[in-house]
């Protein structure tokens, strides 16, 4: 079987798979890869590869990478060596008092509760320089894998980032910006909560139906 994914993640997801960031990407050998953030039965990026074509898709499962212990992801970007970064939120063991989270509290006084993470497919994650924020939350690169553009949902930012020596290049202001995607144009589509925390709370607690918090879609120029 093929297996892209760390010898330490031999198995599928199965049923428990609970899927949150996701990216679509091309590997060095032409196959389709999509790389899923998972937090179902274990905190993970699962590996599948996209097959067949427009009408009949299927996925394959090619294995998974776990990250460091206590990591909570958010979401997962490719980059042309093979390699992937990973946003990471908060530790996910987190405390709170009286239901709400620490570190939701001090992202809101402005410190930092996470950073960015480049992952091997073997499964070796380290820091990414320049990259710890206030709740890290979607991120992109640009093709060439050398520009991160990272969602500090908290600060209310979208941050511009040199993957390389971790310089802050640039900043856009939006509330809360949550995922994001490229268009076909080359600019940035950044889905923004602009609702607020107290109605994303009560979003948190669906059984059913639908999130009514208010947002926006914002273009960005990168």
């Amino acid at each position: 079987a093929i297996n892209w994914g760390s010898s330490e993640c031999p198995t599928p997801p199965g049923v428990a798979l609970s899927p949150h960031g996701i990216d679509l990407t091309q590997r060095a050998d032409g196959r389709r890869e999509i790389l899923v953030v998972n937090h179902g039965g274990r905190e993970s990026v699962e590996l599948f590869e996209l097959l067949g074509a427009a009408g009949n898709w299927q996925l394959a499962w090619r294995g998974c990478v776990l990250p460091p212990a206590g990591t909570f992801m958010n979401d997962v970007a490719a980059l042309p060596d093979g390699d992937f970064l990973i946003s990471h939120m908060y530790p996910r063991d987190a405390s709170s008092i009286a239901g709400i989270n620490l570190y939701l509290i001090r992202g809101l006084l402005g410190f930092d509760t996470g950073m960015v993470l480049r992952c091997s497919p073997s499964g070796n994650c380290k820091a990414l320089q320049g990259t710890a924020a206030p709740l890290p939350n979607g991120i992109q690169t640009d093709a060439t894998g050398s520009t991160l553009y990272l969602n500090a949902y908290l600060a209310g930012e979208v941050r511009k980032i040199a993957i390389g020596d971790g310089r802050l290049l640039g900043t856009a202001r939006m509330l809360g910006p949550d995922n994001s995607q490229w268009t076909a144009e080359g600019t940035l589509l950044v889905a923004s909560q602009i609702a607020g925390l107290r109605a994303m709370s009560h979003c948190a607690g669906l059984r059913g139906g639908a999130c009514g918090a208010a947002f926006e879609v914002v273009e960005l120029d990168p």
